[in-house]
Parts: structure tokens; sequence; C-alpha cells
């Protein structure tokens, strides 16, 4: 009887081919400007409002009616990132899910058993939080809320984003937020650093020898403009009350206004409607706090990998990116469940909660 022996690597060939990567990185981002000039890092250019995908795109034209002037709805690339992100997720729905569920393969793949890892987790939550009957009703809202944050914050990773786009003109006294441009192909052109401002004889800058212009990407993450988180928190704190009103009917309301403790105890009634007033109150300042939450921490890690990968240009820009995607995972989590949690608050009432 003869026996083989396979030789097992420790680490595997996959190794070589990182530090191959690594090294291949160093060189282009080290000596590659040398050879080609668009390849030497530029300042990142940072905006916080969202810019348009094109001169003049509009999803909405402005008109005018009488003395009443609408001003449009820009196309912009945060809402083009959106769009992207909706047609991911109807894809996975229907060549993904839609397949194994009507099929008579037993086998789930992998990215619909992680799918179904997640559905089952938010499902079991939204159960132990409120039941059968009013899990049925908001853990659909909860689970598009987490799906469509989750890939909208995962798909703004791909390359492409923020630095691909139409090409600004842009004025003299703007020149530290432009650069110079240097033809490719056609017109595909590329950003390269500006020199710096020639100085005049009597000490005054003179006049830049070429055009400088500005990067407006096509494609930027959807989080990263406020409108979107904004629409998100608005459409969550309506179904507050559209739960609440749903539970208890008239009785939600007097979670906030009391004015039958007012008649009968006008001490303590006055107190609990001043407290009432406050909570109620504090259900629009959710708006705020979800919004500016999702906000600021998607948005300040897309300024972290800028700046960073316009400064060290290997492996730190990687090991940010892998963090900017967890980070991404956790916001749409924190989301979803204080969507749950909410939700929770509203059916349940306040004598519900005494017991």
């Amino acid at each position: 009887m003869s026996t083989t022996t396979n030789r097992k690597w420790k680490y595997g060939f996959k190794r070589w081919i990182v530090l191959a990567l690594i090294i291949a990185s160093g060189v282009v981002a080290f000596a590659g400007p040398r050879w080609f000039a668009p390849l030497a890092p530029i300042k990142p250019p940072i905006s916080m409002p969202a810019e348009e995908i094109g001169p003049g795109a509009f999803l909405i034209p402005s008109f005018s009616v009488g003395s009443f002037r609408f001003p449009g709805v820009p196309f912009t690339n945060t809402v083009l990132s959106t769009l992207l992100t909706d047609a991911l997720l109807l894809a996975i729905a229907l060549f993904v899910v839609r397949p194994f569920v009507r099929g008579k393969n037993p086998v789930p793949p992998k990215l619909y058993a992680g799918f179904e890892m997640l559905i089952e987790y938010f499902w079991n939550l939204a159960e132990s939080s409120a039941g059968v009957k009013w899990a049925r009703r908001f853990f659909p809202i909860v689970m598009t809320i987490f799906l469509l944050i989750v890939v909208a914050n995962t798909i703004k990773m791909l390359p492409g984003y923020e630095t691909f786009g139409w090409l600004k003109p842009v004025a003299a006294g703007s020149a530290e937020k432009s650069n110079s441009v240097v033809p490719i192909i056609g017109n595909l052109y590329a950003l390269v650093p500006s020199a710096p401002a020639a100085v005049s004889a009597g000490g005054a800058p003179a006049a830049p020898a070429q055009a400088m212009y500005a990067l407006l990407p096509f494609l930027r993450g959807s989080s990263t403009d406020l409108n979107f988180p904004a629409a998100l928190a608005v459409f969550t704190v309506g179904c507050i009350f559209v739960f609440g009103f749903w539970s208890q009917k008239g009785a939600f309301l007097g979670k906030y206004f009391p004015f039958g403790r007012m008649i009968a105890i006008p001490l303590f009634g006055t107190i609990d409607f001043i407290v009432g007033l406050l909570e109620f109150l504090l259900e629009f300042v959710k708006i705020i706090s979800l919004s500016l939450r999702l906000f600021f921490n998607i948005f300040a890690g897309g300024v972290l990998l800028l700046i960073m990968g316009s400064m060290v240009a290997v492996i730190i820009p990687a090991g940010l990116s892998a963090f900017e995607l967890f980070v991404g995972a956790i916001q749409a989590y924190v989301f979803a469940m204080l969507a749950v949690i909410f939700f929770q608050q509203a059916i349940a009432g306040h004598s519900e909660e005494g017991h």
C-alpha cells in the first residue's frame, strides 16, 4: 500500500498575492507620478452639499405659476447612488432570493443564507419586543431601513465613487479648491496637482497660466447627503404616530395631553401635561438625532478616507476602508434597532409600562 501526502501551505499562496499587491501599490504611489502625472495624489475636494451629476440635471425642472416660482429638484450624485442601491436590492430579490424560494434546491446559496440570517435576527428582535401581532406589521419597515442603509454604505466603497465625474471650471479666487487637468484620451481628463501660483515683479500673484477645474463626482455615498438620513428619520417618526394611533386610538394622544387628569387632579394633572408636552416635542427631536448620527458618522469616514488616501497611499487606506465598512454596518444596525425601540414604545402606552 502506498500513501500520498499533500503539502499544505501554512499561510497559502494568497499571501504572496497580497504582498505583490502591496509592493505594486507602493511603486505606483511613489514612483508612478514620475511616469504618469495623473497618478500623483491631489488635494481631496470636500463638499457637504450633494452635487449635480451634470450641468443642469434636474429630477423636476423649475417652473413658475404666476408670482410663485418652484426652483426645481436637482438630480444629484447621492440621488443616483440611492437609485443604484435600490436597483441592487431589487436584483438580489429577483435573482437570488426568488429563484431559491420557488426552486427545489434544498441547499441555499451563501448570499441567500446571509440574508436569511439577517431577516431571522431582526424578526426575533421585533417579536421579542412587541409580540407576533405587531412584529408582522412593523418588521418589513425595520428590515427595509436596515437593508437600504447597509447596502448604501457598502457600495460607496466601490472603485469609482467620488473619483469619476465632470469637471467644473473654477474662478481664480477659488484656486485653492481646484486643480489643473491633463488629457487622457478623447474627452477623458484627469486632475493633476496644480503648480504654485506665479508672482509678478510687484509681489502680486500673476494670472494662472492654465484653467483650473474642480471635480464634481457622478456617484457619492447616499448617507453623506443629509437629505437621505433626514428622510428616513422623518418616515420613522411618522411611523411612530401611525402605530401609536393604530394600537391605542385616541388614548395615544392622552400620553402627551392628559386633559382628563388636569380636570380630576388639577395640580398633578398640570405637571403631567407639561411632562407630556415635553415628550411630544421630543418625538420630533428624534428626527434630528437619527439623521445627524448617521450623516456625521458616514460623512466623517468619507473625509478621513480622502485625506489619508492623499497622504499615505499604501496599507493604511485599505485598513481604513475595512473599518469604514464596519462603521457603515453598525450605523445601519443602530438606526434599525432604534426604530424597533421607538415602535415598541409607541404601541405600549403608559399604562402598560407602569405594569
